[in-house]
């Protein structure tokens, strides 16, 4: 039973190795749902984005949009194990 839910797991997570001269994990190329294909480097770079525009206007904290996108982000960032940095 924990290698059919181990192997469903693995399933689920799309991950792209980096190619070329990309060497760094925030190279690596993943599938963001409603997205496309971003780099973790560009997901932590628009989620710190993010934060800095919600400290100048905070209402946009409460947007429906603002939380869809900061939540794909972060749980992308979640599947691929790279939160450390936030």
């Amino acid at each position: 039973q924990l290698k059919q839910i181990i192997k469903e797991v693995l399933e689920n997570v799309k991950y792209v190795e980096p190619y070329g001269d990309l060497t760094t994990v925030d190279d690596a190329q993943v599938l963001v749902p409603g997205f496309g294909g971003l780099t973790i480097g560009q997901i932590k770079k628009r989620l710190k984005s993010l934060k800095r525009l919600e400290k100048e206007q905070p209402r946009l904290k409460k947007s429906k949009e603002y939380r869809a996108i900061v939540k794909a982000y972060r749980d992308t960032l979640e599947k691929h194990n790279a939160l450390e940095d936030l």
